[in-house]
């Protein structure tokens, strides 16, 4: 980090881009105290001179905030789709259409480590398939984000004959710091 007290012969506002500034980024804490930084020139990918809005120090500083700055709102969002764990995953429901194009529910409940069907028959479920299905799902993250308020999700392939799936997770309560982790004091 480099720091420019006042006016230096060839670092002013107006020569590294701050007058007017190329962008600006108000910070509030939880406080409500706002720091307002103005974002200059870049120079090269690394770094970029900045300073606090009504200061007369100017800061060259790393990284380049031309790389931190993204260029749509969407990809400010978290890739990540759910914050759930596999293990907390109870209950499956996937609609799918069957050959005829009819959509067909199967229902999948998981009691201890087992996982077993409950529609469209009751019978016994392959645990390890579930649990990586489960997995999958607990991990998905977007590659990117492509529209917000989607008015057509059949442009998407989110309409009708698209597989829905439902999950109910159910949160895996913290072991007591009282406890010896089976309910019991230690």
């Amino acid at each position: 980090v480099a720091k420019y007290e006042g006016a230096a012969a060839d670092v002013t506002p107006a020569s590294v881009g701050l007058e007017p500034p190329r962008a600006v980024i108000t910070l509030i804490n939880k406080d409500g105290e706002k720091r307002t930084v103005q974002i200059g020139r870049n120079e090269g990918d690394s770094e970029s001179y900045v300073r606090l809005e009504g200061s007369k120090t100017i800061y060259r500083v790393k990284p380049s905030l031309k790389t931190l700055l993204k260029k749509k709102p969407l990809e400010y969002l978290d890739p990540q789709l759910f914050d759930l764990s596999a293990n907390d995953i109870v209950q499956l429901s996937i609609v799918a259409p069957n050959a005829e194009g009819v959509p067909e529910t199967y229902t999948l409940v998981k009691t201890g480590t087992d996982w077993r069907f409950a529609a469209p028959a009751p019978a016994r479920a392959m645990a390890k398939a579930v649990q990586t299905l489960c997995s999958t799902f607990a991990n998905l993250r977007a590659m990117a984000w492509v529209e917000d308020q989607v008015t057509d999700p059949t442009v998407f392939g989110l309409g009708e004959g698209a597989v829905h799936v439902t999950v109910t997770a159910q949160e895996t309560p913290a072991a007591d710091a009282d406890t010896n982790g089976e309910g019991k004091e230690a």
